[in-house]
């Protein structure tokens, strides 16, 4: 009868929990309303980047990404705005699932408190209608550690494994590329993998990484098409020079408070506002989130190769965000699976420490606003507690974290 009651109320608290973020995109979802736009305006073979179009609000992501919006935008825009909504919550509906596999163990209201813990962020995500959380939960799906560490075995009775690999991967690849800057993950790996097996493997796996690379390399070709088409098929030298100057037309449009102010934490960011760097300059910000992104990378390698194939993926899509030129906080819930890895770590082990500190990082990332703590909430702000917190959590898996065995399960150092 108690497990009858309990599955009721949970049942009960995930529907309405939803009806309230499905509620908040359909009532903003203003950056959805950029998606369902550019969906449109291939159908309709307008130019799908034109900044002088709807105040500058246009898609800036890479053409093939624009791909992915056109089936939503064949509904209106009230009813598609309530698709997007539930695509974000099955969306993070598979991330909890996913968690749950890997410590099946742990009883649901774990999970349900570790969804209420980034509400605030979830309710973010929600109100912009982002891409975000869906392409995270969709990296996450189509994410398999054997994809890098296997090779390919391109024999009549193989070839079919062989194929499905590139079409995951290549997948993997195009989802990953929707800011450009959150395909780090899969270069991280690319050269994760490439140190843990040593010179000689990698080299012998180099037919395979071509055929990734030229499957890829299909993939955002045919994806890009539509795009091409809406701007009467350019030259493609004209082409990228349209879409380049269109994605870097974002930040002019913000006020200065907000590319290096506490609605942007990032690495990026919090240096050029210490040197007083002036938020029209925004070249700086491209420049400082590549170095910022090779030095995160790179650190990031060394530090984790102790750690399983899966958690040095959920470790790099934590990274994307502090490296980010315009994160802002929605990009935040790309560190939702390596917290949700640490907290079911931490309830699995006796590291007390462990738990302090996880506290104290998850005080950073979510209640440490203005809106909690008034003055005291924004004067925290201003300090970045958001890279602070990922910072944290990325130190936290490299010392609790590393590979138990070859299935990839997790144990204390």
């Amino acid at each position: 009868m108690k497990n009858r009651a309990f599955l009721a109320v949970l049942i009960f608290l995930v529907i309405f929990y939803s009806g309230v973020l499905i509620s908040a995109t359909y009532h903003q979802g203003a950056d959805f309303e950029v998606y369902w736009r550019a969906g449109k305006s291939l159908l309709e073979d307008t130019p799908l980047y034109d900044p002088s179009r709807a105040g500058g609000m246009v898609l800036k992501y890479p053409p093939w990404i624009a791909s992915g919006f056109i089936l939503i935008s064949l509904f209106s825009l009230p009813i598609a705005k309530c698709l997007w909504g539930l695509i974000q919550v099955l969306s993070l509906g598979s991330l909890v699932l996913q968690l749950k596999r890997s410590s099946i163990k742990q009883p649901w209201w774990v999970f349900i408190l570790l969804v209420f813990s980034y509400w605030g962020l979830w309710i973010v995500h929600f109100l912009d209608g982002q891409v975000t959380l869906v392409a995270t939960a969709i990296a996450m799906r189509l994410f398999e550690p054997r994809l890098f560490t296997e090779s390919l075995d391109f024999s009549p009775m193989n070839r079919k494994r062989a194929f499905t690999s590139a079409i995951r991967f290549s997948f993997l690849v195009a989802v990953l590329s929707v800011k450009v800057l959150t395909i780090l993950p899969v270069g991280v790996l690319f050269f994760s993998v490439g140190l843990s097996q040593g010179a000689s493997q990698f080299k012998r796996d180099a037919k395979k990484w071509l055929f990734y690379g030229i499957s890829s390399g299909v993939l955002l070709a045919v994806l890009s098409i539509p795009a091409w088409r809406s701007h009467g098929y350019l030259s493609l030298d004209q082409f990228f020079e349209v879409w380049l100057k269109t994605s870097q037309s974002g930040g002019q449009l913000l006020a200065p408070a907000q590319v290096r102010g506490r609605l942007n934490p990032s690495v990026p960011s919090l240096i050029l506002q210490a040197l007083s760097i002036p938020a029209s300059l925004q070249i700086y910000d491209k420049w400082l989130s590549v170095v910022s992104a090779v030095v995160a990378s790179a650190v990031w390698l060394r530090v984790s190769l102790r750690l399983s194939i899966e958690n040095r993926f959920i470790g790099a899509l934590a990274i994307v965000p502090m490296i980010h030129p315009l994160p802002f906080w929605h990009t935040y819930v790309m560190t939702f699976p390596l917290f949700g890895v640490l907290v079911l770590h931490a309830l699995s082990s006796e590291f007390v420490r462990l738990r302090k500190w996880l506290f104290f990082s998850w005080f950073l990332m979510i209640p440490a606003t203005e809106k909690v703590f008034g003055r005291a909430g924004l004067f925290i702000e201003t300090l970045g507690p958001k890279v602070w917190a990922t910072f944290i959590f990325l130190i936290l898996a490299a010392i609790y974290l590393r590979k138990d065995d070859e299935s990839g399960r997790i144990a204390p150092l």
